[in-house]
């Protein structure tokens, strides 16, 4: 039998001589796997910690709170109380060196090597981090800012049911029982009791007409032109027929979502309400702004676009919340003003008021009648035009027929609701506004319907000879607003502008914090700020909003090196 050949024992002595440095390619391997991974949670702590501490900045505390936010991130929020930190507010280092409003953080710790140091004796190795984080502002100025993060639902009836369900006999009593009767007391009205009873015969009879007049010239056109209230899918919704263009930068702090500018998840979940969201009636209704930052998510990308089509993609969802612009206005007050109570204003046509007397006339025996008749003129002016005063109010009721209605230059405080409207502020039909503030107060007697909520303001101007401008007085906090809610007041307020193209005008900042504003708007330009709690715009053909003057930029916190 042949023995077997012996081996030389080459392959024994090749793993003897590579095994040191398959060992040494494992512990580089591994070491530098767990060293990096090390590295990345501490990086992660760090940009961590000197976001909270610029986000502390931005809420207005000061610097050395902003550091202990920032070591407690560390410490507490990351776990890595082991951490060596050091948080410079300014950085002292690199791009943002010495500014304010930034923050820096420098982090190191030691990491102990499991393999590696026993092939080169270094156990323990330091591993260093940096980030710098601060308050960044937005790129442009601010035109619409929605300031509820997550809204309670909301249910308010349409402007047809609003104008359908007043109570028009209680409005008409008011609107006479207030008539300005000064100069027309005269000649044979002096004697005691004629005047009543005249007046009297023109309740009845302007009772008659104003009850004609809203349901077959106001009711009618309001149901033409103001679209049904939908459920509000979004924390801002842009609905209609045409596209909303935004000349600045929109805000919308509601947390709903579905996708962000590149389609991916984002916000809240992927159901209505959304965070921003368009309704198109047709497929052209979009929203085209400078600038789109958004706390949650939008319902589709396409919506929205550049105000300028050669600008890049304007959307950003996913952000942090930004600051109510108007947080620093003070509450107007009167003093000790006394209230002109609850205002009920009825305006007729000329040809209206004429055809009021002139039933009255003729209901009259033919001496009283000539008696009468030199009057009818003072009445006719009484019937046509009124002027209404700055001042405080319990209520404002407005219906002008067509005839001359005129709010002087002014602040407007309106304390309560309307026992006939159940609002506080309600303009319905031709008025001139320019130069006004409306101050809408919280009710303390009022309580809302179950399941629904009474809107706060009403206005439906219907036709185009209408003007809306907010205060004009450049030394005034006020300056430029139009209608100021409480902040703490939900009510909603409804706005239908669609008809101010032209002749008329719809000017002014809107600032109802914690309500909705729903706004129909036509085509044309609007020089109008917006902010509320949430707000839907509905376009009836292209509607561009660009005010002279818009808000500062926004600002918000960002990771920056």
């Amino acid at each position: 039998m042949k023995l077997k050949q012996k081996r030389p024992g080459k392959i024994a002595a090749m793993v003897v001589i590579c095994l040191p440095v398959l060992v040494a390619m494992a512990a580089i391997v591994m070491d530098g796997g767990l060293g990096m991974g090390e590295h990345l949670n501490l990086q992660h702590a760090a940009d961590s910690a000197s976001t909270a501490a610029a986000a502390s900045l931005h809420a207005g505390n000061d610097p050395g709170v902003a550091r202990d936010t920032a070591y407690d991130m560390v410490a507490n929020g990351q776990g890595m109380d082991d951490a060596n930190v050091i948080v410079n507010i300014p950085p002292q280092s690199g791009q943002y060196a010495g500014q304010d409003g930034y923050v820096e953080v420098l982090a190191d710790e030691e990491y102990n090597s499991i393999f590696s140091g026993a092939i080169d004796g270094v156990f323990s190795r330091t591993i260093k981090v940096s980030s710098v984080s601060g308050i960044v502002p937005n790129p442009n100025g601010g035109v619409i800012s929605v300031l509820d993060p997550d809204p309670a639902h909301i249910s308010f009836d349409s402007v047809q049911n609003l104008i359908a369900n007043l109570d028009q006999t209680a409005l008409v009593d008011a609107a006479i029982s207030q008539l300005d009767t000064t100069g027309i007391a005269i000649g044979p009205l002096s004697i005691p009791g004629t005047l009543a009873t005249v007046l009297g015969l023109v309740q009845d009879t302007l009772g008659d007409t104003v009850s004609d007049l809203l349901d077959t010239e106001l009711l009618d056109t309001v149901s033409a032109i103001c679209p049904p209230l939908l459920t509000l899918a979004g924390g801002m919704e842009v609905e209609g027929l045409g596209r909303l263009n935004v000349n600045g930068a929109v805000h919308v702090n509601h947390e709903g979502g579905r996708f962000d500018e590149k389609g991916k998840a984002a916000g809240s979940g992927p159901l209505p309400p959304y965070g921003l969201s368009c309704m198109p009636l047709l497929s052209t209704t979009r929203l085209a702004a400078k600038y789109m930052h958004v706390v949650g998510g939008v319902d589709n990308p396409a919506n929205y676009l550049p105000y300028n089509t050669a600008d890049k993609d304007p959307l950003r969802c996913n952000q942090r919340p930004v600051d109510d612009p108007l947080a620093s206005l003070p509450i107007p007050s009167a003093g000790a003003a006394t209230s002109n109570g609850d205002r009920v204003t009825v305006a007729l046509t000329a040809a209206g008021a004429l055809t009021t007397v002139n039933a009255v006339l003729d209901s009259l025996s033919p001496l009283l009648k000539t008696l009468l008749t030199p009057l009818t003129g003072p009445i006719i002016d009484r019937l046509n035009r009124v002027t209404l005063e700055p001042g405080v109010y319990d209520s404002l009721t407005i219906v002008s027929l067509g005839g001359s209605v005129e709010l002087k230059p002014g602040v407007y405080i309106i304390n309560d609701v309307s026992p006939i409207t159940q609002m506080s502020l309600c303009i319905i039909g031709s008025v001139k506004a320019e130069g006004v503030l409306f101050y809408i107060a919280k009710p303390s007697s009022y309580l809302p319907l179950p399941g629904t909520i009474q809107p706060s303001v009403l206005i439906a101007p219907l036709i185009h000879t209408c003007t809306f401008e907010g205060l004009q007085d450049g030394s005034s906090p006020y300056n430029d607003v139009l209608l100021f809610q409480d902040r703490t007041d939900a009510r909603p307020m409804i706005i239908e502008s669609q008809n101010l193209i032209g002749a008329g005008a719809f000017a002014g900042t809107i600032y109802n914090k914690a309500g909705h504003v729903s706004w129909v708007a036509g085509g044309g330009t609007y020089d109008v700020k917006i902010v509320s709690g949430t707000l839907r715009v509905v376009t009836v053909t292209n509607t561009t909003v660009s005010p002279d003057v818009p808000f500062p930029p926004a600002t918000t916190v960002m990771l920056l090196e």
